[in-house]
């Protein structure tokens, strides 16, 4: 019976670890969308904290560690949500850039 305490107290631990986790990262992809730039995250942290997660998924599948398998592939979505968020205001940036570079009467010709 011990050994079931322990290992629903690591499974809870384990939850709120990667809630955490999840919940610090939502915070700043919040700031980010408030103050409308995304500039400060870089590809290679996104690319980088992708193969973290799926090597952990991998490790959680491999030893049947739910907690570690359901955590990561949150944290996970959550990376490529802001990865999707970097290009649109990527785009949006670019776009906006772009019509402020055209002369207003070239579109009339």
């Amino acid at each position: 019976m011990e050994n079931v305490d322990q290992e629903s107290i690591g499974d809870l631990t384990a939850y709120l670890a990667g809630s955490l986790i999840v919940l610090s990262f939502l915070v700043q992809i919040a700031k980010m969308i408030k103050i409308g730039s995304f500039r400060e995250l870089s590809y290679f942290f996104l690319g980088l904290q992708m193969m973290v997660c799926l090597l952990w998924d991998t490790y959680g599948i491999i030893n049947g560690l739910v907690p570690v398998i359901v955590m990561n592939t949150v944290i996970l979505g959550s990376l490529i949500l802001a990865l999707i968020l970097k290009l649109v205001y990527k785009c949006r940036r670019k776009n906006a850039e772009d019509n402020l570079e055209k002369d207003p009467n070239s579109e009339k010709n």
